[in-house]
């Protein structure tokens, strides 16, 4: 059972200056599900709602194939996690 991207499209969630920075912040924004102007919390409970479904040992019985998609998910939403807690 393949798992569906959160968002697309996709940039990288490094620190960027200009015009970058606002689609970081966006992409950050989607893949933690949550609206811009939410609160910590909001980003927390959203963060851990995801969290939950996207862990991969959650897939665990479904194959390595479907173990590592879950971990690219998962990686992309705690990399998305981090940076909105650390600059929201």
């Amino acid at each position: 059972m393949p798992l569906r991207p959160i968002c697309a499209p996709r940039w990288p969630l490094a620190v960027k200056v200009g015009s970058q920075a606002n689609k970081i912040t966006l992409n950050a924004v989607c893949q933690v599900q949550v609206r811009q102007a939410a609160s910590k919390e909001e980003i927390k409970q959203s963060y851990r709602r995801l969290a939950q479904i996207h862990h991969p040992d959650r897939f665990s019985s479904l194959g390595e194939e479907s173990v590592a998609a879950a971990s690219q998910t998962f990686v992309r939403i705690r990399e998305a996690y981090d940076y909105l807690v650390k600059y929201a």
